[in-house]
């Protein structure tokens, strides 16, 4: 019956590439050199070892004993006289009986992780050099000649096989020898990883071993996906410009993949970078952390403070009005306006500001509790064209201040003598580029609001209607009265371009 070293683990099927490690094994007995070139008598069982002479073709000698391929004589005929030696005996002919066949006998060893209820044949499909920690593998060995074919005796003697598995350190890890035997196996877990030794040894009507090497690799850490993820905070209150940072826990600790995605539902209200949570505006948010696999963690971010609306600096002329509003979170609804040069740019308690003369000022809104923002506005003291004639076959081109929300125009009609009339007139909007915005009926010296979505309007007028006259529209005016010319008139947050 197989002996094994420890009790046998499921079979596993591995496929890999097919390793042989062959040796001949040959029998003692008389030999004969067998090659014109001659061959050289050595000091031991190898080419490594010295040269002690060297025998002609045709040169007969006894073999005692065997290793590997190689034969020891005790006494053999050399160039420079009888010399005892090793011969390698691939190059001589043997001399016994049935010599040819059992000259070409091969000692095979390898390893598999098929051994109990497989065949030879089955074992080798899954023959391997490489192995992980942790695996069962049985070490093959098996008697053959040049035809594949198993045997065990030699004349009227039989083959003794001794199979053996080394661990790193060179220490035997098991070895068991099997009496008239031409194949078989043994079994051992490789616990540990490193390069074992694995070796067939023959013994009895023939001699010889084969020695091989497996290479036994630590198993790849197996994936841990993260199960959850937790973060140090489930709300956070800023102020408008201060930071906070937001720590991250990743679970299981032993997760393969523990990095975390940031990310702010309204980087407006508040931003993230690497869980640095920024205030950048009044309101509130959600920050969330993700894992590589999508589990995800969230904290509320309130951000307090006071914003005023534009925020960004106004375009302003001398003479301009415009009234300043305001975002706030959390903040008392007190609040405060100043100017940080009255005589240019004066507020007044409702955040309305006035243009007073050229220059620069600063505009602050406080309130009760302590918060704050600041917009500074630039006056231009250039007086800006405010008003232009023009003809019922063109148009006139009227911009906005920037970011000082609507602009306000008024269009006038004149007749043929200059004199002002109130007269129903047609006007079409369209944008700098041609494309129709509005257009409807109205009555001359009326005001027009122009929306802050475009930053410029051309302005097209033609009568309502015929007769276009002065008020009263008798019939004597008809010829005289009709309209001539029409004037645009900015009256606040727009000019004549």
């Amino acid at each position: 019956m197989k002996r094994v070293l420890s009790v046998f683990l499921a079979i596993v099927t591995v496929l890999c590439v097919l390793t042989v490690f062959a040796g001949a094994a040959y029998a003692n007995g008389s030999y004969t050199v067998n090659t014109r070139s001659g061959v050289n008598v050595r000091s031991g069982p190898g080419t490594n070892y010295s040269i002690v002479g060297a025998s002609t073709n045709g040169t007969s000698f006894s073999v005692s004993y065997t290793s590997g391929s190689w034969g020891y004589t005790s006494s053999i005929q050399t160039t420079s006289g009888r010399k005892a030696g090793w011969v390698c005996l691939n190059y001589c002919r043997f001399n016994g009986s049935g010599a040819e066949s059992y000259r070409d006998t091969y000692n095979d060893v390898f390893a598999s992780v098929r051994g109990y209820g497989y065949q030879l044949s089955q074992a080798r499909k899954t023959e391997a050099n490489t192995f992980t920690k942790g695996t069962f593998v049985y070490v093959w060995g098996f008697l053959h000649d040049k035809n594949d074919n198993l045997y065990k005796t030699y004349g009227s003697g039989t083959c003794n096989m001794k199979l053996s598995i080394y661990r790193p350190n060179g220490s035997c890890a098991f070895s068991y020898t099997y009496e008239n035997c031409d194949c078989n196996w043994i079994g051992q877990e490789l616990d540990e990883a490193g390069t074992w030794k694995i070796q067939s040894e023959i013994s009895g009507a023939l001699y010889g071993n084969n020695t091989a090497s497996i290479y036994v690799t630590n198993p790849a850490p197996s994936r841990v996906d993260p199960t959850g993820i937790s973060l140090n905070y489930s709300s956070i209150t800023l102020s408008k410009g201060s930071s906070k940072q937001l720590s991250a826990t990743v679970y299981p600790s032993n997760a393969s993949n523990r990095s975390v995605s940031w990310s702010s539902k309204d980087s407006s209200v508040a931003s993230v970078s690497g869980g640095s949570v920024y205030g950048r505006k009044p309101g509130v948010t959600t920050v969330t952390a993700k894992t590589s696999n999508g589990k995800t963690a969230s904290c509320t971010v309130y951000v307090k403070g006071i914003t005023i609306s534009p925020y960004s600096a106004a375009y302003i002329n001398v003479g301009d009005t415009y009234y300043l509003s305001t975002s706030s979170y959390g903040v008392s609804s007190s609040r405060k306006w100043t100017s940080s040069n009255s005589s240019v740019l004066s507020v007044n308690s409702y955040g309305t500001i006035t243009a007073k003369k050229a220059g620069t000022a600063t505009i602050t809104v406080k309130t009760s509790d302590g918060y704050s923002d600041s917009i500074t506005y630039t006056v231009h003291g250039t007086t800006l064209n405010k008003s232009v004639s023009f003809s019922s076959n063109s148009y006139v081109t009227v911009k906005l201040n920037m970011n000082c929300g609507a602009g306000y125009v008024k269009i006038f009609t004149y007749d043929l003598y200059g004199w002002k009339t109130d007269a129903k007139i047609h006007v079409t909007l369209r944008d700098t580029n041609g494309r129709w915005i509005w257009e409807g009926d109205t009555t001359s010296g009326s005001r027009l609001k122009l929306g802050s979505d475009h930053s410029a309007y051309r302005i097209y007028v033609r009568p309502a209607s015929y007769p276009n006259t002065i008020q009263g529209q008798s019939d004597s005016f008809i010829n005289n009265g009709k309209c001539s010319t029409w004037m645009a008139q900015c009256t606040s947050g727009a000019y004549i371009i």
